[in-house]
């Protein structure tokens, strides 16, 4: 092989790695995006479970019945 061909094969090799490392840190943001978003979700989880009991207990003092 000639040293244009060398060239070509290097220069595909380092555009490969460059987009490896590349893919590699858009995986690492995404992974900690859905960490962060999950964590959200657990966080409004507990904020509608209280609503609902507020909202229980407002229903049982205007009614005078207990929700079952």
């Amino acid at each position: 092989m000639d040293a244009t061909a060398w060239t070509v094969i290097g220069t595909g090799v380092t555009i490969l790695i460059a987009m490896g490392a590349s893919f590699q840190k858009l995986r690492d943001r995404i992974d900690a995006q859905g960490k962060k978003t999950r964590e959200q979700i657990a966080q409004l989880r507990e904020r509608m479970a209280k609503l609902e009991g507020l909202l229980e207990g407002l229903r049982e003092a205007i009614t005078g019945k207990r929700v079952a």
